[in-house]
């Protein structure tokens, strides 16, 4: 497969349902107040080491379990004359994460099912993982496997197409009376880079180069473009990948 470098060339109701399970990221030293769990089994991820310590008040919690990266957290219940009464009291943790205090506020809901909070930024965990993918290797060679990776829709380099970020963006463009239709936009965190995937309609017998596709319609920041195949053999499509920074 041949690669381009582009630098080289020109350029319901609340209290009958419960909610969904969600996500949230807390930075250190910002304190903020977050919505748990009074029912169910509420889980804290330390994504850039292990957990140190964790500080709360004991009279407010039933149970808090340290399991190397993660806490788990379950609030007390009550139960009297077969009725069930669910914490309501806001309680306040610190937790030591990778060496870093963080601090919440946790507000209990009795319609929220078992919550996720993240002490960090899970993304500079997947950035750092993807550099190191590809740490050591000169530029070429990290395209080459990028693109590999995106042509075969994982089969080759899956370790990479499953680091990829799918940004779901949707463009058509018009290039010599024909659609250049992009089929996926991908983002690899860490490394600064975006891959994205065209393909354009073609005739048997036609013969391409690199260099028709670098147009500013495509991109103004290509770091390199392949194009697969540059010779028709039957009429089809052809897929055209760039790579470009993002900043």
């Amino acid at each position: 497969m041949k690669i381009l470098l582009a630098s080289l060339a020109s350029l319901a109701s609340s209290a009958l349902i419960c909610t969904q399970t969600l996500a949230v990221n807390i930075q250190p030293d910002k304190p903020q107040t977050i919505q748990i769990s009074a029912k169910d089994v509420n889980r804290v991820t330390c994504v850039n080491g292990m957990v140190q310590d964790v500080f709360y008040s004991e009279e407010k919690v039933q149970q808090v379990s340290v399991s190397d990266d993660k806490v788990f957290i379950k609030l007390p219940i009550k139960e009297q004359d077969d009725t069930l009464t669910y914490a309501t009291n806001i309680v306040d943790f610190d937790i030591i994460c990778d060496g870093l205090a963080y601090k919440f506020f946790a507000d209990p809901k009795e319609n929220l099912r078992g919550q996720i909070i993240y002490l960090g930024d899970p993304q500079v965990t997947q950035a750092l993982h993807n550099l190191r993918q590809l740490d050591g290797m000169d530029k070429e060679d990290q395209y080459v496997l990028l693109v590999d990776a995106v042509l075969s829709n994982g089969r080759l380099n899956n370790h990479l197409y499953d680091a990829l970020i799918n940004e779901k963006v949707v463009q058509t463009l018009t290039l010599n009376r024909r659609p250049l239709s992009l089929q996926d936009s991908f983002r690899f965190n860490g490394a600064g880079l975006r891959v994205k995937h065209y393909l354009y309609p073609v005739k048997k017998g036609e013969q391409y180069k690199e260099e028709q596709f670098l147009i500013p319609q495509i991109s103004t920041q290509a770091r390199a473009i392949t194009v697969h195949p540059l010779t028709v053999g039957v009429e089809g499509y052809i897929n055209i990948i760039v790579i470009e920074e993002v900043h």
